[in-house]
Formats: structure tokens, sequence, C-alpha cells
């Protein structure tokens, strides 16, 4: 008998190597330690539902911001503001027409008994609305 005959009784397996990456993430589908390794226990609905609602991209900027637009219709500009009247973002806030949150507005809606004259500045506003303050005698401005 020599030394190369020589065999060990168990085979010598090396352990697979896992976590370097790869398609399987860093776990490489060990699972998790702790709370996620055992079972029973689960993460509470409200700390996922936390979980899933953060940004996927890096960076607090890359979140879609919502601009609020507040819509105001023709006819209660008839109603509440007098003639003459100039309507931008503040004076309508004095009004209470806008809430202070609102950074912009859109005037729309038809309003065929319309004789005031308003001079509106800087708002967004749909066709017909702008047609009937121009036929009053009414002037609309945007600046650039």
């Amino acid at each position: 008998m020599q030394i190369h005959n020589l065999k060990p009784k168990t085979k010598i397996k090396k352990s697979q190597r896992v976590g370097r990456g790869g398609k399987r993430g860093t776990y490489s589908g060990k699972g998790g330690k702790g709370q996620t390794a055992h079972g029973g226990r689960k993460i509470p609905a409200e700390l996922k539902e936390q979980i899933l609602r953060l940004p996927k991209l890096r960076g607090a900027t890359n979140q879609f911001q919502k601009i609020n637009v507040f819509e105001i219709q023709l006819k209660t500009l008839v109603q509440k503001c007098p003639n003459d009247f100039k309507v931008n973002l503040e004076s309508l806030r004095k009004l209470k027409l806008l809430p202070k949150r609102i950074t912009q507005f859109k005037i729309i809606g038809k309003t065929s008994p319309f004789d005031k004259k308003l001079f509106l500045k800087d708002c967004k506003i749909t066709n017909s609305a702008k047609g009937l303050i121009e036929k009053a005698g009414g002037k609309v401005e945007f600046s650039k």
C-alpha cells in the first residue's frame, strides 16, 4: 500500500460560495437572517407598505412631484369679483377662493350672461373663458 492509493472514508466536497452577486442578489437564495429567516414571524403590513412606497431610483428628487392646479369656475368670479378686478394669485387668496397650498390655478367654464371686466395675469385659462372675458372688455396677460 502506498500513499497515493489511500482514499478517505467520506468525500471531500467544497461548500458552495453564495452571496457573491449574480442573478440572485446578495443573499443568493439563502434568505435573510433573523426575522425574515425564521417561519411564523411576518413583517407587519404597515411596514411592508412603507417599504414599497420608497422610491426605487436614487435621490429624493427622482420622485414625481404633483403640481396642484386648482380649477375656478368663471361663474364664481362673476359672483364674487367686482367690476374692473385684477385677478391673480394674491387677489384670489384675499377673496378666499384659493387655498394656501395652491400655487397654480386655472379658470374654466362658460357663462352666457357675462358683463364684468376682469384683468387676468399669469394664470391658466381655457379658450372659451378667454373669449368671454375679452368680449366683455377684459384682458388676459401672460408673462414670459
